[in-house]
């Protein structure tokens, strides 16, 4: 029976990292087609409070609570993911208050230590990612002013960015995760 309950809390844990914090990723309407076909979405450090309240409580409530304490706080997770999902526009935005704000980078570095938490955030990140590196021309734009803002090196940025993004050409849902772990490692402290 230990086994059976540790392995129905590991699923129940997935499934709320997945469907509820890292909802606002959207990837049920990501493949192929919509990687060729999207416009190009603008970085913007602009973001309401409220949206950046939200990305906040999500991101410290992963670093703060336990896998199977996540479980509990499904629906409340979920439902933020929505609402951020309507007033972000783009990952790298959902990125930048993150890494921008000092104490949700630490946070960040927090979760990495969990691989569990640290997997399925990065594979949460991956379909607005490889969508947005559909546009190669706007991901580039994109990934400079986004670096600009972070004030970190533009070049190294998109660099490794870019690796990332042929990476996950082939389907590699872990492809961003150099990405974040570059963000973390010159963000946090």
């Amino acid at each position: 029976m230990g086994k059976f309950f540790k392995i129905l809390i590991a699923v129940v844990v997935f499934i709320v990292i997945i469907f509820g914090a890292i909802e606002y990723f959207d990837f049920y309407k990501v493949g192929d087609t919509a990687v060729r076909h999207r416009g190009c979405k603008k970085f913007t450090t602009h973001v309401d409070s409220k949206s950046k309240e939200k990305v906040a409580e999500i991101i410290t409530t992963m670093a703060n609570t336990s896998t199977v304490g996540l479980a509990f706080k499904a629906n409340h997770l979920r439902a933020l993911g929505k609402e951020i999902d309507k007033k972000v526009p783009s990952p790298l935005t959902f990125l930048y208050i993150i890494f921008s704000d000092q104490k949700l980078a630490n946070d960040m570095k927090i979760v990495k230590q969990s691989s569990y938490k640290y997997d399925n955030f990065c594979e949460g990140l991956y379909p607005n990612m490889q969508m947005d590196y559909g546009d190669k021309k706007c991901f580039k734009d994109n990934v400079y002013l986004f670096a600009k803002a972070l004030k970190i090196n533009q070049e190294k940025t998109y660099n490794i960015a870019e690796t990332c993004g042929k990476q996950g050409e082939s389907g590699n849902k872990d492809a961003f995760k150099p990405f974040v772990d570059y963000l973390i490692q010159q963000k946090a402290h």
